[in-house]
């Protein structure tokens, strides 16, 4: 059995699952809740156009998943088109994320996600109206804006802050005045 890394909910009825070993798998929420077996409905793999199946996070926004796998970089999925593509990411910085876990995605808001890593940090792109990210500012522990450490355990939006915890410990982003 695969351990389960994150679940995401794209509004209709379906639950997204990373999966650490199988890919993505979508099921029926309201199947879910009626049963204790899972049943998968679509699965987002190799054979789809995934390159690695060990993903470690995932989130929803504007009928796209992304999600971030242990080596293998960021990813997206467009739910209509059921086409799997890697992010393209301005500056070559995909390059860093294929190196590194990627642990968590949220969205500050519709055009702008987080991706934290195990290993460099967090980046913060714009997204463009073709859905290509642009690095609007990165945080570890070698950048202007210095972070304890890392190693990302988890990352929150609450009260206008972007709460960050590493191995290190806790940082603290302020969205409006773009500090930590």
């Amino acid at each position: 059995k695969d351990r389960l890394s994150q679940l995401t909910s794209d509004g209709n009825y379906s639950l997204w699952i990373a999966t650490q070993g199988s890919g993505i798998i979508r099921v029926n929420e309201n199947i879910v809740k009626k049963s204790s077996t899972l049943k998968a409905t679509e699965v987002i793999d190799h054979s789809t156009g995934l390159f690695d199946n060990y993903v470690m996070s995932i989130a929803y926004n504007n009928s796209l998943l992304w999600f971030g796998t242990w080596n293998s970089g960021l990813y997206n999925y467009n739910i209509s088109t059921k086409k799997v593509a890697n992010a393209v990411i301005d500056n070559n910085i995909n390059k860093h994320l294929k190196a590194v876990a990627i642990i968590k995605i949220l969205f500050i808001d519709a055009k702008t996600i987080l991706v934290a890593t195990r290993g460099n940090g967090i980046y913060i792109f714009d997204i463009k109206d073709d859905n290509s990210l642009v690095l609007k500012n990165q945080f570890n522990k070698e950048s202007k804006q210095k972070i304890i450490n890392d190693f990302i355990t988890d990352v929150k939006v609450f009260n206008k802050n972007i709460w960050i915890a590493s191995e290190g410990g806790i940082d603290v982003f302020d969205i409006k005045s773009n500090t930590v």
